[in-house]
């Protein structure tokens, strides 16, 4: 049997850019928690990605945090 190596999740990697009606998020790995936060602080929606790009329903002024195996990375967005 060969070894197998499991790709390390890195949250670093995570971009965020604006498109309609939300937020696409890349450079995700498969299993990487995201979270949306409003200015508040709510939660107001959570996902799971299931490959390397995910679509973020948003309005206004969200965070976004994405959590890894090596850590956590949030984001700070406005949405027109």
């Amino acid at each position: 049997n060969k070894p197998v190596a499991i790709e390390n999740a890195d949250a670093s990697e995570v971009m965020a850019y604006q498109v309609s009606g939300g937020l696409m998020l890349s450079g995700l790995t498969a299993g990487n928690k995201v979270e949306v936060f409003n200015l508040s602080g709510n939660r107001v929606a959570m996902f799971q990605a299931e490959g390397t790009e995910l679509y973020v329903p948003a309005e206004g002024f969200v965070l976004i945090k994405v959590t890894a195996q090596d850590g956590a990375k949030v984001m700070k967005a406005i949405v027109k």
